[in-house]
């Protein structure tokens, strides 16, 4: 079986920003070990030694593209990286889109990389996601469990 390794990356403290988290956490309660989560609040660089050590990676993040609040954005990152996909991730001035390109040069990547960005709307103090957000995380969860555990 393929080592799976999930990654949120966010802020709980920043509403929306948790979506990433949010959505490892509950992945994390229904996949009793089968998944190794793993959570990222402000270094993203630190993704870098996580993406060699699973057949499968994936990144969950909160991202800001004018979508509708909720919208769900997937990238298979092992077949391409997009230049400029018109998304801002999270608050980050570095994105796991930069963080993965930084490690196509030192590392090897995984098998299957995949980046699903959920759409956020507010992303001030506070710890309470919108509820269009947390029910995209909650969908996402399910969805990330039913494919890939």
């Amino acid at each position: 079986m393929a080592r799976l390794v999930l990654a949120g990356i966010g802020n709980e403290f920043r509403s929306d920003d948790a979506a990433g988290i949010y959505t490892v956490q509950q992945i994390e309660k229904k996949s009793r070990g089968a998944a190794e989560c793993r959570y990222f609040q402000e270094d993203i660089l630190s993704l870098l030694p996580m993406l060699e050590t699973g057949n499968t990676v994936i990144i969950v993040d909160a991202v800001m593209s004018g979508s509708l609040p909720g919208t769900l954005h997937r990238f298979d990152l092992s077949r391409e990286i997009p230049d400029s996909p018109g998304i801002r991730f999270s608050g980050h001035s570095f994105s796991p889109l930069d963080a993965v390109r930084l490690a196509m040069a030192y590392i090897k990547i995984p098998e299957k990389l995949i980046l699903f960005g959920i759409e956020g709307i507010n992303f001030g103090h506070g710890t309470a996601m919108s509820p269009e957000v947390k029910k995209a995380a909650d969908g996402l969860a399910g969805a990330i469990h039913a494919e890939f555990l």
